[in-house]
């Protein structure tokens, strides 16, 4: 058995610091391999978004958001079943 831990695909880079889009996806691919976790996939999530009261009296339709997102997952220690 295996435990899941989804990561927002959203990255932000600070190019002050000389970084570049890789470098911050290596780096946190790294990190979650150092903390016991495989990376499993990539994922794309759609959600549907109603208007609020305010944006509803205002005629807002129902937005589709998509949600960049990577999947990370490990097996389960005996301790935690």
């Amino acid at each position: 058995m295996y435990e899941y831990k989804v990561i927002s695909g959203q990255i932000s880079v600070d190019y002050k610091k000389h970084e570049t889009f890789e470098s911050v996806l290596e780096n946190m691919l790294q990190a979650m391999q150092n903390e016991g976790w495989e990376f499993y996939t990539p994922c794309t999530i759609t959600e549907r978004v109603s208007p609020g009261c305010l944006g509803f009296l205002l005629g807002h339709k129902e937005d589709i958001v998509s949600h960049q997102t990577f999947i990370f997952r490990r097996k389960k220690s005996q301790q935690s079943k």
